[in-house]
């Protein structure tokens, strides 16, 4: 059980969000397989935050001490992407 969003942006292509994702993998413990990034650490701090590309952006699914991550993810989003609108689902 956990929370599911998605974050919907402007972007080019589906390879510069990939490259995004992939990334992350130098500040948090990620990994890939069938289209879901999965990240399970970042600063100490266990989670299980999915990452997945859909049409407009990213869904995510996210449960365990994912707070500091989510903070990151989303001021490195924005940095990248400009704005972002997030809605649940």
């Amino acid at each position: 059980m956990g929370l599911a969003q998605t974050f919907q942006f402007e972007y080019q292509s589906t390879e510069e969000i990939q490259s995004f994702i992939n990334n992350l993998n130098k500040i948090a413990r990620l990994q890939f397989e069938k289209e879901l990034w999965t990240v399970s650490e970042f600063e100490g701090c266990k989670m299980m935050f999915e990452i997945r590309i859909v049409s407009k952006g990213l869904y995510c699914h996210r449960s365990g001490d994912y707070f500091s991550f989510l903070g990151y993810f989303l001021e490195q989003l924005s940095g990248v992407f400009g704005a972002v609108t997030i809605e649940d689902v």
